[in-house]
Formats: structure tokens, C-alpha cells, sequence
């Protein structure tokens, strides 16, 4: 935006040098970006932010050298143009048919006019802003352009048949050649003015030629609007043009400036070109909305910006860049909004006002003040933590996906979306276009890219939030893939589903989530049948476990031999569950007894049954119960497996005996082939 130093001072009494009020017009916000002397003039290059069209127009940047210098801003005097009680020549037609589009149009017929070369002070106004003179009426809009920050359009109205205006789209396959010469091919997506047969203007953008002003014009219509401004984007990028008007239009224009503007430029036209004003009409009512209010306490003001301001300060700073203000109570303000001002919309904006007017060259400089806070991590969290940290002990390492995926991902995986899951209504890619509610599908796609990039050993976990429209939760993901080798061993051991299950049991126990049952899962379509386990604790589902079946692989693309093996845990439940105080059992002074079991079980038996069993019917001696060994083989029947258990019993802190244990035993064994049906061995 160029600024004219001599218009600047029509509106305002200031005694700064330019160079001074460039000064100072930067340290408000108004960034010079550079200061030219044009005959005998200054001209200042203001870089304006997108949220202040208000600093588009002469008027603008005046209202704000009047709050910077602390002195008043000027109003320029308008004259009334009344129109005559004879009315034979009120045959102007106004409608907008895209009411979003277009929320106001005024139009003003002046007749009489006299088109020709524009004063020279007019013109020199002008060459200084960069804009070259076209004639007497031309000029006169971009003059209140300049001024008022509103574009304005004048048409030549005997070149438009019936008088008759229209607001609407541009209908496919229309074109226009616009007042630079250049055919242009219209699209619904531009916004036109139209008479009854042609688009005559592409809205906010640029006049037609063939409705343009010249020296044998004699009646003129004059257009004053608002404009939506995205409409007016979307034509600008489809039409390529780019205008001072448009400029305007795309950061959104002031209605009150409409009609100020339009009854300035109706008052030049009849003083510089001799026309007469016989019908003013608009269509639309646009919608300024009620003022905003704003209550703003001064006291804040004082302790953010660390000034000693009074509330007479306030007030004038506030009321000379054109907000209303009542003091409602002491140090509390009703700050009034203009229409003009619409970036302003919290009690932080007021301060930022206060504050750059004031100058910040004067806050002075304070040590930071800091409040001793403490933070309490919740259950949850702290959870989280110590999960990582077990887990990066026993050697797994933590990975990151992402947080959006695709229907195809949960398809790949064998899981449904669920109904209520985030979906991106316009997504960069259909690829991360759903909102993870599991962590699966991204763990899986992490394994495939290890495994299929001949990385075919591993252990990983993540651990992550996942989202649906009615929660917010942390899942944990672990999977083991093909082989582990222990520094120990003279071969890598290939992992198995207890691998993930002793993992599992082990940070079970570090939180004392002891009071656990395992279930069979056979409605997990993503696992193996038979493998696919729920953990639950108090009828709820801690996590779940099993290996992945082939099927998910070959949609995965993996095509290596390896099992894998996958848990999902809920981490909220998990931390719900644990035990916020660890209990400490003394170490045993006396020896305990082992016995052996070897028996052949059907599979429809789960371990956790057979547990369950030994723990209800030695209850007070079994100190540990471990799987020595299982073998499926030649000599064990099909559906069947050959278990060999070890049960360590002990009395606590006295010595048990042969013949305290043995019927003990003989009981656990009885019930085992009684009720369970199993076949000792």
C-alpha cells in the first residue's frame, strides 16, 4: 500500500518529518518498507498484513498517525447530492441473483456528465501513488479508492441496454473482453455484473471494454459493492487477473465504506464533471451485524504489558483509532468494535491496540516474572513410561507410525473400521484419511516394511493414542518376527506365540495386575485360528494377543516364512488395574518341593483352565507353576499335546514335609483326570 505524506496531513495536524512518521508507522506495526520523495511529495511503501484491510486506504493509515501522534483525526466533509422530484429518468434496474456473492450493490445514475482530462492536482495525487490518469471520471474512482480503501466502477450507462443490472454467475462457454484488451473465458465460478443479454464486468476484478467510460460519455453509472471475498479469489486464479480492486475484495471490505464512498465519488463527478445525480438504489442489505462488545480489564492491560497506563490513556488511544468505549467499572472497559475492525475479537486484541500505539520502545525492560508450578503426571502417563522403559529392557525397540491410515489398511488387516471413527472430509491422499482407532494396521505396516526390505528379525512395540468420535485412548502394540539370537546361545531361537505371551505376563506382574484370565478369541479374524487370545481383568479386555494369519500377511505382501506375532494392551485399563504401591514378600528361608506333571492334553483345553484348577485345589502351596515343556508329535495324538508342568510348593516361612504335600498333590492330579478328562503320563 503507498501513502501520500501530503494526503496523510489533509486528514491529520502532524509536525513529524517523513522520516520521523515512517519511524514511528513501523514501530506500530505498519512496516515501511521504504520511503520515496516524488515530486516534491513523500511516498511510503507500507507492507499490510491480510488481517488489516482497514490499512488499504489513505483514511486507514491517517486514523492511525492520529493515534500515534495523539492527535484528531479530520472527517472530510461529504455534501448531500439530493436527487430532483422529477423522476422520468428513474429507469435503473438492480438485482443480485448470487446473494452470497454479493451481500450489497448500490449503483448511482449521473447524468450530464461531462468526460475529460482531470484537474492537475487530481492527476499529480495519483502519478505519485503509481496509478496512471485516465480521465476526469476514471480518476475519480481510483481517487476514492485510495481514499476510502472501496473500489469503485463507472459504466457507461447508454451502453447498456434497459439500464437493466444484473448479479449473477457466469454461465459456461460466456466471454468478455475486459478495459485491458484481453478476451477472457468465463466459468460459473466467476462472479459477473451482467445487463440483459451479456456479462458487462467480471465483480471485483476489472470492468468490461464494452461498457467502458471514455470522452463521449455522457450518462454514468456508478457501482459501489461488497464482494465475497473468496468469491472474488476463486475468479481471480481462474481468470488470471490481479487489480487493485480485487486486492481489496480478497481481504474483505468495510460496508459502512461502501455507501461513504460511493456518495464522495457522486459528489466529485458532479463537481469535476458537471453531472447531475438523479437515482441512487442498491439491492441487498449486506450484513454488518450487530457491534461487537468487548470487555477488557485494565488492570490486565498493566500487568501483561508491565506500563503504569491510566484509563484516560487507554480510552484516547482506544477512541482515536475509532472503537467506542464505557467505563463500566474501575479499570473495566466495554470496548465498542467498529465495523472496520474486524481481525479484533478477544480482550488480548485490545491489548496488542493499547500496546503499539503506547510503543513498545517504552515498555520498559523487566526481569520475566516465574510462578513455581508443579506437574503431576496422571496414572496414564506415568504408566506409559514405565512401559517403555520395561519393554526397551527386555530389547524391544520403539517405533512411530503415523496416525492416519486408509480403509484399504484395515481391509489388508482383516479388521472393520469402526462406525465411529474421525474420517477427513478432504484428506491429501485417501491414504491418511481415517483416523487411527487401533494401533494394528500402522504396527503391521511397520513389520511388512522391515521384513520385505530383508530386515526379517525383529521386536517392536509403539505405543500411541487412537481416537474415535466419542473417547481419546493409549494402545500399546508389540510384535515379535522371525528369530531372536541371545549372546549365550550358539543359534538364533525362532519366536513363538509364548515368546509375546511371557512378555505380556511379565508386565502384568511389574504392575501387580495379578487377578487376570486369558479367553479364547476365535472372533479376531486378523489372527491364526486357535492362537488369538483376550487378557481380561475384571470382565474387561486388557489386551489381546495372537499371530497373524497368513491370509493378513499375503495382503500385507509379506512373503517370508516367518511367523509373526502381534498384542495390542490397553494401556488406560492396564494403569487402572495396577497397584500404585509394590508389596515386598520376604525371601523364603526354607526349601520348597518340586513335582513334575506329564500329561496328554486335547486343545480344546486351555492352559489357563488347567492353572486355574491347580491354584483352586492347592490353594495356600503353590508357590510357582511354570510349562517345563510341550510337544506335539508321532506319539501324541492329532488335536492333542503333550504337557510337562512344574509345580514348586511351599508352607511359607516353615518346612513342608512328604507327607503334609503329598496328598496335596494327589488331589491336584485326581482333579485333573477327573474333571478335566486329561491323560497323565
Amino acid at each position: 500500500m503507498k501513502a501520500s505524506y501530503s494526503w496523510i496531513r489533509e486528514f491529520v495536524d502532524i509536525k513529524m518529518s517523513p522520516q520521523k512518521l515512517g519511524d514511528a508507522l513501523s514501530m506500530a506495526g505498519l512496516s515501511v518498507a521504504s520511503l520515496e520523495e516524488i515530486d516534491g511529495d513523500f511516498v511510503y511503501d507500507i507492507e499490510v498484513t491480510s488481517n488489516r484491510p482497514d490499512w488499504l486506504s489513505i483514511r486507514g493509515i491517517a486514523r492511525e498517525v492520529a493515534a500515534i501522534a495523539g492527535a484528531k483525526l479530520k472527517k472530510e466533509a461529504v455534501r448531500k447530492t439530493h436527487r430532483p422530484k422529477n423522476r422520468a429518468q428513474d429507469r435503473l434496474s438492480i438485482r443480485i441473483d448470487d446473494k452470497k456473492g454479493c451481500s450489497l450493490y448500490c449503483g448511482n445514475l449521473i447524468v450530464g456528465v461531462k468526460v475529460g482530462p482531470s484537474p492537475e492536482w487530481l492527476k499529480k495525487r495519483l502519478l505519485v501513488l503509481g496509478l496512471r490518469p485516465v480521465n476526469s471520471v476514471v480518476d475519480i474512482t481510483n481517487y476514492c479508492l485510495m481514499e476510502y480503501g472501496q473500489p469503485l466502477h463507472a459504466f457507461d450507462l447508454d451502453r447498456i441496454p434497459q439500464a437493466s443490472l444484473i448479479v449473477r454467475r457466469a454461465r459456461s462457454g460466456e466471454k468478455i473482453v475486459l478495459i485491458d484488451g484481453l478476451e477472457k473465458a468465463l466459468s460459473p465460478q466467476v462472479l459477473v455484473i451482467a445487463d440483459s443479454d451479456r456479462p458487462i464486468a467480471a465483480a471485483g476484478l476489472m470492468g468490461g471494454q464494452a461498457t467502458e467510460v471514455n470522452a463521449q460519455t455522457k450518462n454514468v453509472l456508478l457501482e459501489s459493492a461488497c464482494f465475497d471475498p473468496v468469491t472474488v479469489r476463486h475468479g481471480t486464479r481462474v481468470l488470471g487477473v490481479v487489480s487493485d480492486s480485487s486486492y481489496r475484495f480478497e481481504r474483505g471490505v468495510d460496508l459502512v465504506g461502501v455507501k461513504e464512498a460511493m456518495a464522495r465519488a457522486t459528489e466529485m463527478i458532479c463537481e469535476l464533471c458537471n453531472g447531475t445525480l438523479v437515482v441512487s438504489k442498491q439491492a441487498g442489505a449486506g450484513k454488518a451485524g450487530n457491534k461487537r462488545k468487548i470487555t477488557v480489564s485494565l488492570k490486565e492491560v498493566r500487568d501483561v504489558l508491565s506500563i503504569d497506563i491510566s484509563t484516560l490513556q487507554a480510552k484516547g488511544i482506544l477512541e482515536k483509532l475509532g472503537f467506542g468505549t464505557r467505563l463500566k467499572a474501575k479499570d473495566i472497559l466495554e470496548v465498542i468494535v467498529p465495523s472496520f475492525r474486524k481481525d479484533v475479537k478477544i480482550p488480548e486484541d485490545l491489548t496488542e491496540e493499547i500496546a503499539r500505539i503506547y510503543g513498545y520502545d517504552r515498555i520498559p525492560l523487566t526481569a520475566p516474572s516465574i510462578k513455581p508450578f508443579s506437574f503431576a503426571a496422571s496414572q496414564t502417563q506415568l504408566c506409559e513410561f514405565r512401559l517403555k522403559g520395561l519393554l526397551a529392557g527386555m530389547g524391544l525397540k520403539e517405533i512411530i507410525t503415523y496416525s492416519l491410515g486408509s480403509d484399504e489398511d484395515y481391509r489388508k488387516t482383516s479388521l472393520e473400521v469402526a462406525a465411529d471413527a474421525y474420517a477427513l472430509e478432504n484428506p491429501l491422499s485417501q491414504d491418511y484419511r481415517i483416523l487411527r482407532t487401533t494401533v494394528l494396521p500402522g504396527l503391521l505396516a511397520g513389520v511388512a516394511f522391515n521384513i520385505n526390505h530383508n530386515n526379517k528379525n525383529g521386536e517392536v512395540f509403539e505405543i500411541s493414542r487412537v481416537y474415535t468420535k466419542n473417547n481419546e485412548e493409549i494402545r500399546l502394540g508389540i510384535a515379535l518376527f522371525g528369530s531372536r539370537r541371545a549372546a549365550w546361545l550358539k543359534e538364533s531361537c525362532v519366536y513363538t506365540l509364548f515368546d509375546l505371551k511371557g512378555i505380556l505376563e511379565a508386565l502384568l506382574d511389574e504392575f501387580q495386575v495379578s487377578a487376570y484370565v486369558l479367553k479364547d478369541a476365535s472372533d479376531w479374524k486378523f489372527a491364526l485360528v486357535g492362537t488369538a487370545c483376550h487378557v481380561l481383568v475384571n470382565d474387561q479386555i486388557i489386551a489381546r494377543f495372537g499371530q497373524v494369519s497368513e491370509e493378513v500377511k499375503r495382503n500385507w505382501g509379506i512373503k517370508a516364512k516367518e511367523d509373526i506375532f502381534v498384542a495390542e494392551v490397553l494401556v488406560d485399563i492396564l494403569a487402572a488395574s495396577a497397584l500404585s504401591k509394590k508389596t515386598f514378600h520376604g525371601i523364603a528361608t526354607t526349601p520348597s518341593i518340586v513335582r513334575d506333571i506329564s500329561m496328554l492334553v486335547p486343545d480344546s483345553v486351555s492352559f489357563s483352565r488347567i492353572e486355574e484348577l491347580i491354584g483352586e485345589k492347592a490353594r495356600g502351596y503353590v508357590q510357582r507353576l511354570a510349562l517345563a515343556e510341550r510337544y506335539q508329535g508321532i506319539e501324541v495324538p492329532k488335536a492333542h499335546s503333550g504337557l510337562t508342568l512344574s509345580i514348586e510348593y511351599s508352607a511359607g516361612q516353615r518346612t513342608l514335609t512328604d507327607e503334609e504335600i503329598n496328598p496335596v498333590h494327589q488331589r491336584v492330579l485326581d482333579s485333573l483326570s477327573e474333571e478335566l478328562g486329561l491323560k497323565l503320563r
